[in-house]
Formats: structure tokens, C-alpha cells, sequence
């Protein structure tokens, strides 16, 4: 498979094996069926048009330009939009309930002594088949910080909102139909970037936020308990860790030590602890390496890593129990890798190559083997 471009930004999957990917010179959102054929092609305008995640259930996603959200389906037609007032983020579960939130009005107040900038946390929801509720104010928070406020819908279309004032990690919980609480100050202090790269499972017990992007800190918490932290799980040699949720809470932390010249990874288990780091591969010129290793999940939650290097196109099993399997070399020449495991058990990698996007597709069996099949 051969898709125009030279570069990839984000790739998603659903349980029915749709994808979406984004990237490519000029920017494109492209719509991919299960069997990796495309659906649609939309022009990004250069970035212009933001995807938010997705696919959703039936393949479709969200995606914001300007002041306009707009709903596309699996082949990318528009099936509704609305006005939005900022830059948001967005969350949908399976059953189409979904939440927005961002900032507005910015402005300067007098803190602790010392002229601060802050905005409006608003939020808006709409249930699966329904109308938008009325953009609510939540609260105020701080304007120049590192994240954008964070939003979690769970299956139960219970939701959870966070965003960072004064250092501290603010959270505002709604149940079904609302209305939200108050907002509350938790865990321990976030520093000046706060906290945010929000990850929560699907039944919105298990959550995690970080205090700034590629932290080697983590707050733990979700729907029903409060968030603690920030402490803990990756050494200080980590660079860049990221987090890779499953819909149980099941997680892979990745990460690139470059004074050590080794992709990383550490395995926890649902409402877990992180375990020991596993040296996943070295590489010699980290300027050609990944900046991350990124992550993908099959139904049963075994996970495949993938990164690239000098040495190659790289990629590992990791069993849904913690069991690492043994780095593979999928490909000498590429970049930009992301993995996409279908419900027919295939890993297709997706990855960058020259002036182009391709994908390598193997039946992996993960429960089954502790290594690809051939393709």
C-alpha cells in the first residue's frame, strides 16, 4: 500500500479495523476501510483542519477547523457542525456520547502578588443521538501553560474534565445527564506547565495524568477516586515517555534514553504499578531514531511496539500479561512507524519512506506467538 505524502502525524483504529490516518506533504486526513483501502482523501489545508481523534465506532471522527467542529463519517462526509468558540478537546465513546471543553476570554488578574493570565473552562456535551447541551463555564484556569484542559468520556457517558490553576491540578466529575461538580484541587503540585495528556479506561476507573508532556511523573486516579501524584515511573534518563492506555487501563510506557543510546519500555497492569524498565533496542545516531516508540493494541489487549533507528524499522510483541518478545527488523529504510492491530489479528505498520506513506501487514496471532508471522 502506497499513500502520497512523506510523513506521518497520527493514525487511528476502531474494533471493526477502520483507520484514519493524517500527514503527508500536502497535509491530508485519509479514511481507510478494514481491508486498508481508502475511503476518502480530505485536503487538511496545511494543518488548518485539526483531526480529534477517531474513528469512532461506525469509522467516522471529529475534526475542528477555525471555529467550526465538524463530524465526518467513515467516508468523510460532513454529518453535523457546530460553532466553537477555542481550540478544544474531545472525547467520544463507543456509543457516541461525547464531550468538548476549552478555554476562553483570556485575561490578566492580580495573584499572590503578581499579574497572572487566565481563561474560561468551558464544556459543552452531547449524548449519543441528541442535540449539544448549552456551553458551561467550569471554572477559570491558567492561560499559558504546557496543556489545553482534558476531557474524558467513559461508557457510562460519565465524564471527567481537568485543567491546571495555580500549579494544581483542578478536576470537574458530571454523571450521566449532569449536572457537573464543582471543581476540585488534587493530588500534589503540577508546576508551572500542569498537567494534562489525560488517559482513563474505558469504564473510567483507571486514569492517569502527567505534569508536563514527556514527564517521567504520573498522577493516578479516575471517576471514582481522587487523583494523587505526581510520582514516579520512568528513570530520569527517560526522554520523551509516553503512555499507551488500553481500553482495561492496561498500559505501555515507551521511551528513548539518549545518553544511554536504547528505546525503553515499562509494562502495568489495570490499577497497577509499573514494572521494571525492559531495553527494548540501541541505536547509534539518535538525530535518525524515533523520538518515541508508539504502541498498538489487538482485542485481547497483547500490544505491539514499533520505532525506528539507524538501525531500521523495529517492532516487539508484548503479551497482555507483561511477557516481552523479541525485537524484530521489519524494514531497513523507514520512519515515522505507527502500528495498527485489525480484528482479524493483522499488524499493519504504517510508516514513512522517502516521498511516500506505506504500510507492512503481518498476521500476527498475539495471543497465540511471541513474534510476527511472516508476511
Amino acid at each position: 500500500m502506497s499513500l502520497p505524502g512523506g510523513w506521518i502525524d497520527w493514525i487511528g483504529t476502531n474494533a471493526k479495523g477502520q483507520s484514519i490516518l493524517s500527514g503527508g506533504v500536502p497535509w491530508k486526513i485519509v479514511f481507510l476501510r478494514k481491508d486498508r483501502s481508502v475511503a476518502a482523501r480530505l485536503d487538511a489545508e496545511d494543518g488548518a483542519v485539526q483531526l480529534l481523534g477517531g474513528p469512532d465506532a461506525k469509522g467516522g471522527a471529529y475534526v475542528q477547523s477555525g471555529n467550526d467542529l465538524i463530524k465526518l463519517d467513515a467516508n468523510g462526509r460532513v454529518v453535523h457542525q457546530r460553532k466553537v468558540s477555542s481550540a478544544i478537546s474531545l472525547s467520544e465513546n463507543d456509543r457516541g456520547d461525547v464531550g468538548i471543553v476549552g478555554k476562553t476570554n483570556r485575561r490578566s488578574v492580580l495573584e499572590n502578588g503578581a499579574i497572572t493570565d487566565i481563561g474560561d473552562v468551558w464544556f459543552s456535551f452531547r449524548p449519543a443521538g441528541g442535540q449539544w447541551g448549552p456551553d458551561t463555564i467550569l471554572g477559570q484556569a491558567a492561560w499559558d501553560t504546557a496543556w489545553a484542559p482534558q476531557i474524558h468520556v467513559d461508557r457510562h457517558a460519565r465524564t471527567i474534565v481537568t485543567w491546571s490553576r495555580g500549579q494544581k491540578l483542578m478536576v470537574v466529575r458530571r454523571p450521566p445527564g449532569g449536572p457537573s461538580s464543582a471543581p476540585t484541587a488534587e493530588g500534589g503540585n503540577v508546576g508551572a506547565s500542569g498537567a494534562g495528556g489525560l488517559l482513563v479506561s474505558t469504564d473510567g476507573t483507571d486514569g492517569m495524568l502527567f505534569p508536563e508532556p514527556g514527564s517521567n511523573r504520573a498522577l493516578f486516579g479516575g471517576y471514582d477516586a481522587t487523583f494523587h501524584g505526581p510520582a514516579p515511573i520512568a528513570g530520569s534518563a527517560a526522554n520523551l515517555a509516553a503512555p499507551w492506555m488500553a481500553p482495561s487501563g492496561r498500559t505501555l510506557l515507551t521511551w528513548r534514553d539518549v545518553g544511554r543510546r536504547r528505546f525503553v519500555a515499562k509494562f502495568r497492569p489495570p490499577h497497577g504499578k509499573f514494572g521494571a524498565g525492559r531495553v527494548l533496542a540501541s541505536f547509534n545516531n539518535y538525530e535518525r531514531s524515533s523520538s518515541v516508540a508508539r504502541v498498538s493494541f489487538d482485542r485481547k489487549e497483547n500490544g505491539v511496539i514499533s520505532w525506528f533507528s539507524d538501525v531500521g524499522l523495529q517492532a516487539a510483541v508484548v503479551k497482555r500479561g507483561g511477557k516481552f518478545c523479541r525485537t524484530e527488523t521489519i524494514a531497513r529504510k523507514a520512519q515515522d512507524p505507527h502500528p495498527v492491530v485489525d480484528t482479524a489479528r493483522r499488524v499493519s505498520i504504517f510508516y514513512a519512506s522517502g516521498d511516500a506513506v506505506y504500510s507492512r501487514t503481518r498476521r500476527a496471532k498475539l495471543n497465540a506467538r511471541c513474534k510476527f508471522a511472516r508476511p
